[in-house]
């Protein structure tokens, strides 16, 4: 590096600096957006363990925006981070609404006296996701219908408007396909294990209450 005469300073202008200044918003922008995302679904459903099963849904969506980003040759920028961004949001908000479907038909199944087995839980679940495709479909195929033509888009601005649309586009395909089969599962795996160790804490109950009447 070259030695600079005294009072002289060197200083980056131009798009270098521009994209500087972008990557030092989004560094705050990103971790704010998710944390805002934690904190409303928190309010929505008075649970961290829900909260946490619900922004498992995020990465399902990102699965999606980085292969088609890497397909189409995108690197990261400020418009594909927006893309990003909002991909999570919506990935968020599909989750929590299959969960809210699969809890309704759990209640459901409790209320009638069908879930006495892992059979009967599956069932249940599998209703509640069920329940839940149409909608899905819908929100997922509206939302497709409208950010599609945006990858052909031409003219001014229409590189932006591309790499803001491609990790949305992939992202919701993937976590429409993941969502549906992964978090009922993983509601499975959790309620079985509740399910195991209600029916062991009754059978010991049960067991000394039958010492305690021989006795």
């Amino acid at each position: 590096r070259a030695a600079l005469p005294a009072g002289y300073s060197l200083q980056w202008i131009g798009a270098y600096k521009q994209i500087q200044e972008t990557d030092a918003r989004l560094m705050l922008a990103v971790p704010l957006v998710l944390t805002l995302i934690f904190i409303l679904l928190f309010m929505a459903t008075n649970s961290i363990g829900r909260v946490l099963g619900v922004l498992l849904s995020v990465p399902f969506g990102l699965v999606g925006a980085f292969w088609l980003l890497y397909a189409l040759n995108y690197e990261l920028s400020a418009a594909v981070w927006v893309g990003i961004i909002a991909l999570s949001g919506l990935s968020a908000e599909m989750g929590l609404v299959l969960l809210l479907y699969i809890d309704i038909a759990l209640k459901e199944a409790i209320a009638a006296g069908r879930l006495n087995s892992a059979r009967d839980l599956l069932d249940a679940l599998y209703a509640g996701a069920v329940r839940r495709i149409r909608p899905m479909t819908m929100t997922v195929g509206a939302a497709l219908i409208g950010l599609l033509p945006l990858l052909w888009a031409a003219g001014s601005g229409a590189s932006i408007m591309r790499r803001l649309a491609a990790p949305m586009i992939g992202g919701l395909i993937t976590s429409f396909g993941l969502e549906l089969l992964v978090l009922p599962a993983m509601v499975f795996v959790v309620m079985r294990l509740r399910m195991g160790r209600q029916l062991k804490i009754h059978t010991q109950a049960a067991a000394t209450g039958d010492k305690g009447g021989a006795a």
